[in-house]
């Protein structure tokens, strides 16, 4: 059993109402297709953050800034993540761990804790982990200037 399960198991249930908003910044390669799973944010503002750190280094690889407007299709269910997770999720994996390693054991394991769940609110941060977000999520909209999303970061 992957040791994520026993840290999902047992947490609060979240119901996410259809029509809310969500944002998704980062950088990513000509022809990219959002699908699978990611991190969002409830405020444009923070996630303009995601795009703006690390900008100069991702454009000079040809990478392209995006930020972009997603809305819920149907009421999801997410998990709440209490507590400092940074050192929780040190002890789970026993070593330093990264968000993107997070994301894809969630996503490889979390029907195996909840059949509902979609994904990860962690809390007191604007940090949301959805999984199958294409199946979930209709996108909106997406701002590829990196200027206009660093003006949307400062305002």
């Amino acid at each position: 059993m992957h040791p994520i399960i026993q840290y999902l198991s047992n947490r609060q249930e979240l119901v996410i109402r259809a029509g809310k908003i969500f944002y998704h910044g980062g950088f990513y390669d000509a022809g990219h297709n959002f699908e699978g799973h990611s991190w969002f944010a409830k405020e444009q503002s923070y996630a303009a953050g995601y795009v703006t750190w690390g900008a100069d280094e991702a454009i000079a690889r040809g990478q392209t800034p995006y930020l972009s407007q997603f809305e819920v299709q149907r009421d999801l269910t997410i998990l709440l993540i209490e507590g400092n997770h940074v050192q929780d999720l040190y002890e789970v994996y026993g070593r330093v761990w990264n968000h993107k390693e997070l994301a894809q054991d969630t996503a490889e394991n979390l029907r195996e804790v909840n059949e509902s769940a979609v994904g990860l609110l962690m809390a007191g941060l604007d940090d949301h982990l959805l999984i199958d977000f294409e199946n979930t999520l209709n996108i909106v909209n997406s701002i590829n200037d990196i200027d206009l999303i660093k003006e949307i970061k400062n305002a």
